[in-house]
C-alpha cells in the first residue's frame, strides 16, 4: 500500500527544505495556505492540493517515479519554479527538470584524470545529498568506486585511467531506496603526447642536408614544438598534429619536444636515414720505366643512385652503368683527378698519383793492361 500524507484542516504549511516522500499528497481544505522553500516532493501517485488553496514556493522541485495519472479530463497547472497564487488541482507527474552534466580533464599522464560531475536546478544537495558511483571498465583498474553523501553542487572524481572500453558514472538520489538520477558512459581518453613514425626523406645526396620527415603528433592542439638540434625547424605544423621537417641531414637524431595547449609535454626522437655516398672503387697502374707513358686508372663506381658520369682530368669523359667500369690509359707520371656524378647529381672526386721508377743508371769501370801489347785488361761497367 502507497504512503498517503492527508491534509484536511485550515491553516498555514510551511516547508522549509524539506524532502516529502510519499505516495499521495492530498489536501482537501480550500482556506489551507502551502509554503515550500527549498523543498522537494517525491510523489509516486497523486498530488491533489484544492483549487482555492493558496501555494507558494521559492524553488520547490516535484517528481513522481511510476506517476499514476488520473482521468484525463481533469485539469492541472504547474508553475512549479515559482508557485504562486490559487493552484487547481494536481495530478500525475509533474516536475522542474535536475541538469546533471559532467565534464571531463585532461590526464597528461596515465591515471591522472579528473572527472567533475555538476548539479543544477536540483535537489539542494545540502538538504539532500547524492550518492556517486564512477564504474571503470575495460582495461580500467584501480579507480572508481562509490560517494554517499555529496552536498556540493559540484564532484570531482581524480586518478582516471585511460580505459578501452568506458566509465560508468552514475548518480542516485537519497532516498531510503535510492533513485537513479543520471547514467551515462563516458570515453575518458588520456592526453598523453605522442606520435607516429612518419614517413622519410633522405637526402638527394650524402653530404648534402635537404633532408624530410613527415609525421603525426596525438595530443590536443595547437602545440608549441622546439626541434633539435635547434638548427632545425618544422615548416609545417598544423592545429590538427601533422607536421613537415626539412633540411635534415643523414644519421642524424632528431627530437620534437612537444607541448599541447593543456600544459602536457611529450618528446618524439627519429633518425633520418643515410643516402649511400658516391664512391669511386679505383685502381691505378704505375708507368713501367722511367719517363715511360704507360700507367693507367681504372674506376668501378658504387653508392648513390647508379648511372654515372665518369670525368677524368686528363681529358677523357665516360658514362658507367651500374657495376660498370671506366678506364683510362697512356699516363705519363704526374697528378690527375677524376669526377665521378650519379643519376642525381651527387658527385665524388678522387685524386691520383703516377709515379714512376728511378732512370736506369751506368757507371763504368776499368783495368789497364799491365804490359805493353799484351791484351789481358779488365773492363765493367
Amino acid at each position: 500500500m502507497k504512503r498517503k500524507l492527508s491534509i484536511s484542516g485550515e491553516g498555514k504549511y510551511a516547508f522549509n527544505r524539506t524532502l516529502i516522500s510519499t505516495g499521495n499528497f492530498i489536501s482537501t481544505s480550500p482556506n489551507a495556505v502551502f509554503n515550500f522553500d527549498n523543498s522537494f516532493l517525491r510523489i509516486s501517485n497523486h498530488f491533489n492540493i484544492d483549487q482555492n488553496a493558496i501555494v507558494s514556493s521559492n524553488k520547490l522541485y516535484v517528481s513522481a517515479h511510476n506517476a499514476v495519472s488520473k482521468a484525463s479530463n481533469e485539469k492541472f497547472s504547474v508553475p512549479f519554479s515559482m508557485l504562486s497564487a490559487p493552484s487547481n488541482t494536481f495530478s500525475s507527474f509533474m516536475s522542474v527538470p535536475c541538469v546533471i552534466t559532467h565534464s571531463t580533464s585532461p590526464a597528461c599522464l596515465p591515471c591522472t584524470g579528473a572527472l567533475t560531475v555538476f548539479f543544477s536546478s536540483c535537489d539542494d544537495p545540502t538538504v539532500n545529498p547524492y550518492n556517486i558511483s564512477v564504474i571503470p571498465s575495460g582495461t580500467c583498474v584501480g579507480t572508481g568506486g562509490t560517494v554517499n553523501g555529496v552536498t556540493t553542487t559540484s564532484f570531482v572524481a581524480t586518478n582516471i585511467c585511460s580505459c578501452t572500453v568506458n566509465y560508468q558514472l552514475l548518480v542516485f538520489d537519497n532516498a531510503a531506496v535510492p533513485n537513479l538520477v543520471y547514467n551515462t558512459n563516458i570515453n575518458f581518453i588520456p592526453n598523453i603526447i605522442s606520435g607516429n613514425a612518419g614517413t622519410s626523406t633522405l637526402s638527394s645526396c650524402s653530404y648534402l642536408c635537404d633532408g624530410k620527415r613527415n609525421g603525426f603528433i596525438f595530443g590536443t592542439s595547437p602545440f608549441t614544438v622546439a626541434v633539435v638540434p635547434a638548427t632545425v625547424t618544422p615548416n609545417t605544423f598544423t592545429t590538427n598534429g601533422t607536421y613537415s621537417l626539412t633540411n635534415l641531414c643523414g644519421g642524424v637524431n632528431y627530437t620534437l619536444n612537444i607541448t599541447d595547449k593543456d600544459g602536457c609535454t611529450g618528446s618524439i626522437t627519429k633518425t633520418l636515414g643515410v643516402t649511400p655516398p658516391v664512391l669511386p672503387n679505383s685502381f691505378t697502374t704505375g708507368v713501367l720505366c722511367n719517363a715511360a707513358c704507360n700507367a693507367s686508372i681504372t674506376i668501378s663506381p658504387t653508392g648513390g643512385s647508379p648511372g654515372y658520369t665518369v670525368a677524368f682530368s686528363s681529358g677523357p669523359v665516360f658514362t658507367v652503368a651500374a657495376a660498370g667500369s671506366a678506364s683510362v690509359g697512356g699516363l705519363c707520371p704526374g697528378a690527375y683527378t677524376s669526377t665521378i656524378t650519379d643519376v642525381k647529381g651527387c658527385s665524388v672526386t678522387a685524386n691520383y698519383s703516377i709515379t714512376q721508377p728511378p732512370a736506369m743508371t751506368v757507371t763504368p769501370t776499368q783495368t789497364n793492361l799491365a804490359c805493353n801489347a799484351n791484351c789481358i785488361g779488365v773492363g765493367t761497367g
